[in-house]
């Protein structure tokens, strides 16, 4: 896999004015938004796997306002969305108003490939770093643990057929067994999975794995 595409607001890593990338961000996407196909990641924070994806973020296009998409995109025009741990920062009922949406804008036969910590990860430590006020990087932020059951339920509900990616199963016979597609398209835009993140690749560390869904509009 090859390194991500790091797109700056500026001149300097870092934008120190949050009304100026809001700004930035709007008029950037309101650009791209034209781009065929449209290939959207949201919660990019200024990362994409390659130029052929748009950005976004939660300052210029928050997946929960509907007023947000409408900004920049008529319903049905988008072919593939790319949410990688953003949905565990919202809640149930959040989730819901995002799926919503990414089923309204997404084109017919489009899809969303949604990534999440996953709560059924049979490592305690991985638990801990990833639920709600946990241990890890941004889990303060964290207002949900998600499993398959439970993501499968939201995008069911709002119009998907869903196909699990990656995930892990408490009811094999076996003990608790890591289930992954390998052989899906998208894998290679990935980062934290099983074979994205360069720790699990190299040292085949399972607790880099993420439960990942794609959502499929028919």
């Amino acid at each position: 896999m090859g390194e991500s595409t790091l797109i700056n607001f500026d001149r300097h890593r870092y934008v120190t004015s949050s009304e100026y990338r809001e700004s930035w961000g709007r008029e950037y996407l309101k650009k791209k938004a034209f781009d065929d196909p449209q290939k959207l990641v949201v919660g990019s924070n200024g990362c994409v796997p390659d130029d052929t994806w748009v950005m976004s973020d939660k300052e210029y296009l928050n997946i929960i306002d509907r007023g947000d998409w409408e900004r920049y995109y008529r319903p049905g025009v988008i072919d593939l969305i790319l949410a990688e741990h953003v949905f565990e920062h919202l809640t149930k009922d959040q989730a819901h108003l995002a799926a919503r949406n990414c089923y309204l804008f997404l084109k017919s036969k489009g899809s969303a490939i949604i990534s999440v910590p996953d709560g059924n990860h049979p490592d305690e430590r991985y638990i801990d770093a990833v639920k709600p006020g946990g241990t890890g990087h941004s889990a303060y932020d964290h207002k949900m643990l998600w499993t398959l059951q439970k993501l499968r339920a939201v995008f069911e509900y709002n119009g998907f057929r869903v196909n699990p990616i990656e995930y892990w199963d408490h009811h094999s016979n076996e003990g608790p067994m890591l289930h992954y597609a390998d052989n899906f398209p998208y894998r290679k835009f990935l980062t934290r999975s099983l074979t994205g993140d360069e720790r699990a690749r190299r040292y085949s560390d399972v607790n880099m794995t993420s439960l990942i869904i794609h959502a499929c509009k028919e």
